[in-house]
């Protein structure tokens, strides 16, 4: 609803707008008010004739993390428990036929043996799109590298070159739903987000989460964005390229409590200290810089902390 609020705002429609909006607010409320559950500080799965279902699942929470139906004090609560590794478990197991690799696979129910109070549905591969989405939203980019790096890693350990429909390898084992970092690390942790329609505007906003170094390829309907960024203690260098008939802004991240103390584009300096160079739109960010990029053209930006 909020995003069909937001299409209705792009095309100056308010009427529909303030509709969508309203029944988004709506639902927000009702989800809070029917299936939060004060106790385990988690949302359930449902509500029948107002009584609670006792299945907590990662796929329902992250969707209230992601939509902000969640409000942000309860979000600590949602993470710890969801990412419990002791609570996780699947709810369907796949079954593959010993026949051809055309032949179909099929999925049996563990609900029977589903510890409802106790664990919590694994979101299986194919759905991680939206749980990786959600900790972006709310900041939690590390967790983020971690399950990438903790989950997919183990695909690649057992020799696979594409991506699984589950975390076992009992059903396809080159799933496209299930390629989310591909996406997730080009647009978290490269940095890359088009901000106008079309590209015509785009942001570079990089988030190290722990990571030396990123580099990588952005497809774009106005051409390939190229970003590569490196991060030490003292500095943070990122290079790319702004296509033609494209602006972009650049955000250098502040490290840890350590914000930027100055900045160079292309060897000539943008800030220093809260000074801004000559002929250059800079501006601060929560502890970093925001350079602006007016022209097509290759460029580089060193920053020291």
């Amino acid at each position: 609803m909020r995003e069909t609020a937001q299409m209705a705002k792009l095309v100056r429609e308010e009427a529909p707008r303030e509709h969508y909006d309203s029944l988004a607010e709506h639902i927000r409320t009702a989800i809070n008010e029917r299936l939060w559950d004060e106790r385990r500080g988690v949302y359930v799965d449902a509500n029948v004739e107002g009584v609670l279902s006792r299945r907590v699942s990662q796929q329902a929470n992250a969707l209230c993390l992601l939509y902000d139906i969640a409000a942000p004090e309860k979000r600590s609560r949602i993470l710890s428990y969801i990412f419990d590794q002791e609570r996780l478990k699947p709810i369907v197991k796949a079954t593959v036929p010993e026949a051809t690799t055309s032949s179909p696979h099929t999925w049996t129910s563990l609900q029977s043996i589903f510890d409802e109070e106790g664990k919590v549905v694994q979101a299986q591969p194919f759905f991680m799109h939206w749980v990786n989405a959600a900790l972006a939203h709310i900041g939690e980019f590390e967790r983020l590298v971690q399950l990438i790096r903790g989950l997919w890693g183990k695909m690649i350990d057992a020799g696979a070159s594409t991506t699984w429909e589950t975390w076992s390898r009992e059903a396809s084992e080159c799933h496209g739903w299930s390629a989310t970092p591909a996406y997730d690390l080009t647009t978290y942790v490269l940095g890359v987000r088009g901000v106008t329609a079309g590209f015509s505007h785009f942001a570079v906003e990089p988030h190290p989460a722990g990571l030396e170094w990123a580099r990588g390829v952005f497809p774009s309907v106005r051409g390939d964005i190229p970003v590569s960024w490196r991060s030490s203690a003292e500095e943070f260098r990122i290079e790319g390229s702004v296509p033609k008939a494209t602006t972009a802004s650049v955000l250098i991240p502040r490290r840890g409590r350590r914000n930027v103390r100055q900045a160079k584009l292309n060897g000539e300096p943008v800030w220093r200290d809260g000074d801004i160079g000559s002929g250059a739109i800079v501006a601060a960010e929560d502890g970093g810089v925001s350079v602006q990029l007016s022209r097509e053209g290759r460029y580089e930006i060193v920053a020291q902390y």
